[in-house]
């Protein structure tokens, strides 16, 4: 009997259904069969899983049918993969990382083998841009920070632990370790917040320090003050004595108050060290404000300061009012300790490269022709108080900070200090600042060069 070919519905899977090459027969169950009134007929069933398998209409005649071969079977199209998405449509991992980047505070993001993930700006000027995709053990090989990092990842558990940087300079974090809470079919990251306390750190050192140092300092002065003042008690009535005596503890105030303002600047650059500035300054305006401010000393001893520079000279970057001072000192020691009726040279030139980001750099040179300076003095020159000749550094008004405040200021600017002096040569000593560039950013996590004395 001829079987009428219906047609399909519409949405029936849109497959081309093949005819068999061979008609397919179902084997008809004999009547009364026990057997086959209590189980299906297996070709039957099977020729329905096809069915439904292929999307064949259950109505077509079976030798209209034909299976499929391996080329012609159905793909199934992979599920797509599930997102995470905002009200904006956009990925919300890359939101959260997005909102990293805008932090102002290192931040870096680790998978569960420790690999970076993400690392916002803050903290590739710390760690530099090769971080991403690497692990975060070769970045920072304190054993006991992994240990923490790794636990954290573990368990789940928020921790925090103090950590120390030491390059471009000196500095302590609170560092915050959390887990974030894994998504469906997302891997488990790890958020590291460094929280910066060089500030507090610093200021609890500093205090101790601050102490010993102008206890020590203060005590010539003031016991000057008071033998004077004693003196004066007793027999006031000589008037030229009197009056020696007052000039005499007028110079000791004034050299205290000298101190107190040396004191101060110091610990407000030791503070801000580590945040670098990043404000364009003209030097070659710098040094001729300088200049003009000192003439009158300079006129006092015979002394000409000359100033040599090209005419297209670039900015540098750093603060106009600390470079200010950074010259000043330079300059005043210069004439104090330069040669009576000689010249103090200033030059500013340019250079390709002499600091560690290889980029170029302005060099300021101040040269005197004074007595200069023994070698054995030359390490220490930078230290807090230190004075090759005590009594003539004294009687000259200096305090021994200059070149402390000098070497932090440079320090500040990612710069280089140098000084060299052979005895009855006189003294040179030179300031290496970098270039300003369009992105100071670039040149925020650089290694800062140690002072060469």
């Amino acid at each position: 009997m001829d079987h009428e070919r219906r047609p399909r519905p519409p949405g029936a899977g849109g497959l081309r259904v093949n005819k068999l090459d061979k008609p397919v027969r179902s084997a008809a169950p004999h009547p009364g069969s026990a057997q086959n009134a209590s189980r299906p007929n297996g070709l039957g069933e099977a020729l329905s899983r096809l069915v439904r398998l292929f999307g064949i209409d259950e109505d077509t005649p079976p030798e209209e049918l034909r299976i499929p071969t391996e080329d012609q079977a159905p793909i199934a199209e992979p599920a797509p993969k599930a997102k995470t998405r905002d009200v904006d449509g956009r990925d919300a991992s890359s939101h959260l990382l997005s909102a990293f980047d805008a932090l102002h505070t290192p931040v870096v993001v680790v998978n569960h083998r420790l690999s970076v993930v993400h690392a916002n700006e803050e903290a590739r000027h710390i760690f530099g841009d090769k971080i991403r995709g690497r692990s975060f053990a070769m970045f920072y090989r304190d054993p006991a920070v992994i240990n923490e990092i790794t636990e954290t990842i573990a368990d789940g558990q928020p921790r925090q632990i103090d950590v120390r940087m030491d390059v471009p300079l000196k500095r302590q974090y609170r560092l915050r370790i959390t887990r974030v809470a894994p998504r469906p079919l997302q891997p488990v990251q790890t958020v590291l917040e460094f929280q910066e306390s060089t500030l507090i750190h610093r200021s609890e050192s500093m205090r101790s320090e601050f102490v010993a140092n102008v206890s020590h300092e203060l005590r010539s002065p003031l016991a000057t003050l008071i033998g004077f003042i004693e003196t004066l008690k007793d027999d006031g009535e000589d008037a030229l004595a009197r009056d020696r005596f007052l000039g005499i503890m007028e110079g000791e105030a004034q050299r205290m108050r000298r101190l107190i303002d040396d004191l101060l600047s110091l610990t407000n650059v030791e503070l801000h060290e580590h945040e670098r500035p990043r404000n364009r300054v003209d030097l070659v305006a710098v040094l001729q404000e300088v200049i003009a401010s000192l003439a009158s000393r300079a006129r006092k001893r015979e002394l000409d300061i000359r100033l040599k520079h090209a005419d297209d000279l670039p900015a540098t970057m750093g603060d106009h009012d600390q470079l200010v001072q950074v010259f000043h000192n330079l300059i005043t020691n210069a004439i104090k300790y330069g040669a009576d009726g000689e010249r103090v040279d200033v030059c500013i030139a340019r250079h390709a490269n002499g600091l560690p980001d290889e980029g170029p750099t302005l060099e300021v040179s101040v040269r005197d022709y004074g007595q200069g300076i023994e070698a054995e003095h030359l390490p220490r020159l930078t230290e807090r108080f230190y004075r090759v000749d005590k009594g003539r550094s004294r009687a000259m008004g200096g305090t021994g900070l200059g070149l402390a405040i000098v070497k932090h200021i440079i320090s500040r600017h990612r710069g280089r200090f140098q000084v060299e002096s052979e005895r009855g040569q006189g003294s040179l000593f030179k300031v290496r600042l970098p270039v300003y560039r369009q992105s100071p950013d670039a040149l925020e996590g650089e290694d800062l060069p140690a002072t060469n004395l």
